[in-house]
């Protein structure tokens, strides 16, 4: 016969062992955390960023990313107030272990306010010697053509449009010039180069009639696997939003700007434009 002190040890571990499972299982049902990036995309001023009433970035000048911040699933406000005191803001739904860069920059109207607009990054695998490229129009200028030595292969791109395809590592050269028109270039013509093993995203940044059309890159590591062989057909439409473990939000300057890249794109094959859905307000 088991002694009262023995007694009690039993129940005692009768106690603390459900209780440990049951703290493990709702530790292992917590919902992973998405990383958000900040994309300053707005020319010729600086921005300081909140997150939820905390201030995440303060002077934050065109083309700089911040971020990865690390926020818990749910929707979260994101606000950009300008140097001379212009603010905007947005609510953002940010899913379990998604990523998302949320870009501030003007419309196709520049004289409005400029305004946020999230994209979700797909960070899954491509095939060796590959790149998925995502590229998003967030400049105030209206369709656009991209030619490839002197032909248009991708046409009438418009402002709040994106594109995601995977191609192969290589460098184009490219030009952007008004849509449906024998007009100069807008941009270029420039040799832009693509790197391979990356997720690769480029927001066309800036005003046109002000000359000042650029591009942010926000290029983050994924892994390969399979063929280094270019894809016989491009699927399109899977644009979005996001970041990596590695990456600290890097941005990068690239004159050829946005539309550009979709030239490169199209040597291999163009899938159809998504428009980007805006953040939510």
């Amino acid at each position: 016969m088991l002694s009262r002190k023995a007694l009690v040890a039993v129940l005692v571990a009768g106690l603390v062992v459900p209780g440990t499972v049951l703290a493990g299982s709702a530790a292992a049902a917590k919902p992973k955390a998405g990383e958000v990036f900040l994309v300053q995309g707005v020319v010729g001023s600086t921005w300081d960023f909140s997150v939820d009433g905390d201030v995440v970035g303060e002077g934050v000048e065109a083309k700089e990313i911040v971020g990865g911040l690390d926020l818990s699933p749910g929707e979260h406000q994101v606000e950009a107030t300008a140097d001379d005191g212009t603010s905007v803001d947005a609510m953002v739904d940010v899913r379990p272990g998604e990523s998302l860069d949320v870009v501030l920059h003007l419309p196709v109207d520049a004289r409005r306010p400029a305004v946020l607009t999230s994209f979700a990054n797909n960070r899954s695998p491509v095939p060796d010697g590959n790149t998925r490229l995502s590229i998003a129009h967030t400049a105030a200028v209206g369709p656009a053509d991209i030619k490839v030595d002197g032909k248009v292969l991708f046409s009438d791109v418009a402002s709040g449009e994106q594109l995601t395809v995977v191609v192969p590592a290589d460098t184009y050269r490219v030009a952007v010039v008004p849509s449906a028109t024998d007009d100069p270039p807008v941009l270029g013509p420039v040799d832009l180069p693509v790197p391979g093993g990356k997720s690769m995203r480029v927001y066309a940044v800036g005003v046109a009639e002000r000359g000042t059309m650029d591009a942010i890159v926000h290029t983050m590591p994924v892994s390969s696997q399979g063929s280094a062989t270019a894809p016989g057909g491009v699927p399109g439409g899977t644009g979005g939003q996001h970041d990596t473990s590695s990456a600290t939000g890097s941005s990068a300057l690239v004159r050829s700007g946005l539309v550009a890249l979709a030239a490169s794109l199209a040597l291999v094959g163009v899938g159809a434009v998504r428009r980007a859905a805006p953040v939510r307000t």
